[in-house]
């Protein structure tokens, strides 16, 4: 019978740190899996342009309205990005996740401001 992979997910945790937590957070996840394991991450991204954060922001904002927040919850909400999150672009994930030494790197979902990616070591 074969053995099964080892699986690690990190959902949403990464992006509270700055790039050298993320970075150090991730190479912990690639030390405790065994060579074929597999490491599942869910995260808030950055768009690539200033541009492109302001129309995501605006449309999250315009939604959390529309679910009956107040304008202050909006703002505060809003006031969190880069001061109390700090999210990257897809392209970093994917180079980070590289860079910390995983064979396989993938996005398999994306959608807004969120994507997931996995890896194998």
């Amino acid at each position: 019978m074969p053995e099964t992979p080892q699986v690690i997910s990190a959902i949403q945790c990464h992006h509270y740190g700055g790039e050298a937590v993320r970075r150090r957070a991730t190479a912990v996840c690639h030390e405790l899996l065994e060579p074929g394991g597999l490491y599942v991450t869910f995260e808030n991204i950055r768009p690539d342009t200033a541009q492109g954060v302001k129309v995501s922001l605006d449309r999250w904002l315009r939604f959390q309205r529309e679910a009956g927040r107040t304008p202050q919850a909006v703002e505060d909400h809003r006031s969190r990005f880069d001061r109390n999150y700090f999210p990257i672009t897809v392209a970093e994930h994917l180079q980070l996740l590289r860079a910390t030494g995983f064979t396989v790197v993938e996005i398999f979902w994306l959608s807004q401001m969120q994507a997931g990616f996995y890896a194998v070591k």
